[in-house]
């Protein structure tokens, strides 16, 4: 360590973990990650999308898109739509065996969908069709409270998706209270609080859609490599 010129955390809890293994701080970088602007281009309205998708055009829709390993607090949401029986859950992505597991919690449950794997392109299309997004990080490991940099919240501010999310130090690492609702991690009814918040206040949801979205700039994978460069040049001796 002592040797580089400098070192690109993805979190602030790797910022963390090098400045206690020596590195000093002026070394450190912390880019998040970042969202892809090509996925996003000409996407569809929220009626569009839904029609596109074969999804209820007047249902109050939570979607949550990602992967579905422990740490990612998806059994809780489940656990959470089965408070909330008059708003429809779509739950996008994952492993087969992880999709097995969560349609096990979820059976019974009328208004989950739970989607499995699709295409990369057509993630976009079921944000555009949310009213509301969620980030149910658990409290534990490590990687879910202090590393993760979640590629969905980047993408939520690239359609303006108001978003519930965790709060845990990895979250408000990314957003702020300004910006999104935060609720207790691993607490299926805090959870549900959190959403019918939302969904209680059109207003506010439209306003957090908004600041999020004003950031979206910032967070393009183009912005960020942009960044990282102009960094790495600084740190030349002879900068080109």
């Amino acid at each position: 360590m002592p040797k580089l010129d400098g070192v690109i955390a993805i979190s602030g809890g790797v910022r963390g973990d090098l400045l206690a293994l020596g590195v000093p701080d002026s070394k450190i970088l912390v880019e998040h990650d970042a969202f892809d602007t090509s996925r996003f281009d000409g996407l569809s309205s929220r009626p569009a999308a839904r029609k596109q998708l074969g999804l209820d055009p007047d249902a109050q829709l939570v979607v949550y898109t990602g992967g579905l390993l422990a740490w990612k607090g998806v059994e809780v949401l489940v656990q959470a739509a089965g408070q909330m029986p008059d708003v429809d859950f779509v739950i996008v992505g994952g492993m087969d065996a992880d999709v097995e597991r969560i349609r096990g919690l979820a059976a019974g449950l009328g208004n989950v969908q739970v989607l499995g794997f699709q295409a990369p392109d057509r993630v976009p299309l079921f944000l555009a069709a949310a009213d509301v997004g969620v980030v149910p990080n658990r409290s534990q490991p490590a990687i879910s409270s202090r590393y993760t940099s979640p590629l969905k919240v980047f993408e939520a501010m690239a359609v303006g998706l108001p978003l519930v999310v965790s709060d845990l130090p990895s979250m408000r690492d990314i957003v702020s209270d300004e910006e999104v609702r935060f609720v207790v991690p691993d607490d299926a009814t805090a959870l549900a609080d959190g959403i019918r918040s939302l969904f209680g206040d059109a207003n506010l949801r439209k306003e957090l859609g908004r600041r999020l979205s004003q950031r979206a700039d910032q967070h393009t994978f183009d912005a960020r490599a942009s960044r990282l460069l102009t960094w790495m040049r600084s740190r030349l001796p002879n900068p080109q």
